[in-house]
């Protein structure tokens, strides 16, 4: 949660074989900036290899939920492809 690691989790997971990803651009919608905010956030950080976050649950995500189709035209107007981690 919250992006939060340490040594000791570096450690357990390389242990494990396991490669810790994070996030790039943190849209913040848990706090609902409203559905501009979203989509200019993220096309405006964007560059190849980013990874966006945004959440499904914990909340309303009503904007999140409306801002993605608008994320998603825009990025791939631009050529982004998506991909599963």
């Amino acid at each position: 949660p919250y992006g939060a690691t340490n040594t000791m989790v570096r450690r357990i997971a390389a242990q494990l074989g396991l490669v810790q990803t994070g996030w790039t651009i943190d849209t913040a919608d848990w706090q609902r900036p409203g559905v501009p905010t979203l989509v200019s956030t993220v096309l405006g950080e964007v560059h190849p290899g980013s990874i966006i976050v945004l959440h499904d649950g914990g909340g309303d995500r009503s904007q999140t939920v409306q801002a993605l189709p608008q994320i998603i035209r825009g990025l791939q107007q631009r050529g982004f492809t998506f991909t599963t981690l």
